[in-house]
């Protein structure tokens, strides 16, 4: 009688093979895991890019709309020459226009100050990771019983971008030392000019800047 041999199938792992799937499943969730975190990191960059071009694109559209309706008279400073230009706008806007006989507003004024507990000294003394940087300020009904001021825009730069102290026209826009917000005569034009800063989370710099213009009545 012939003795037939039957060969069993091993079943399960070996604690090698065990070992190296366990080896290639912890590289894969390290992979994973770095994917994660680039990808918070990108998009927490994002969002701060997104901030400050949102402070610079809502702060442009309320100076615009808070002079909309000036007019030459109505503006207090000499504002004439091409290249010419101001730090600190004060107006009055017409509130109505009866029978030829014109109604202006209170006194109104954009500004930049310097922000919260920053000081013009070249040092972050309030700790955000910007140097001298600016708050652009609206007050209303200036020096009159009823002033109120409100900020329109936090983080906004000593020197318009690509400008520096010097004397000299570094961004090649023919005016020289410009700040970082300032408002220009063009014609019969005001042109709003504004830089704004922030500090992403690798402290990188984050700059965007824009203008805006109205037209002036005369």
């Amino acid at each position: 009688m012939k003795t037939r041999l039957i060969k069993h199938k091993r079943a399960g792992f070996t604690l090698v093979e065990l070992a190296i799937s366990t080896g290639i499943l912890g590289l894969m969730m390290g992979f994973l895991f770095m994917v994660q975190i680039s990808g918070q990191k990108a998009a927490a960059q994002a969002r701060q890019n997104d901030e400050v071009g949102g402070r610079l694109t809502r702060a442009l559209e309320r100076a615009h709309d808070e002079t909309r309706f000036v007019i030459n008279d109505l503006i207090w400073e000499d504002l004439s020459g091409a290249a010419t230009f101001t730090k600190v706008l004060t107006f009055q806007s017409v509130a109505s226009l009866d029978g030829g006989v014109m109604t202006p507003t209170d006194v109104t004024r954009i500004e930049v100050l310097m922000e919260g507990s920053e000081a013009d000294d070249g040092i972050d003394n309030d700790g955000d990771g910007l140097i001298d940087e600016g708050a652009l300020w609206l007050t209303r009904d200036v020096g009159g019983p009823a002033e109120q001021s409100v900020i329109l825009c936090k983080g906004v730069t000593e020197y318009y971008d690509g400008e520096a102290l010097g004397n000299g026209d570094e961004n090649g826009n023919l005016l020289v030392d410009e700040p970082g917000f300032h408002v220009e005569r063009d014609g019969d034009r005001l042109v709003f000019r504004l830089t704004v800063e922030g500090v992403k989370q690798d402290g990188v710099r984050v700059l965007r800047s824009g203008e805006a213009s109205v037209h002036v009545r005369n």
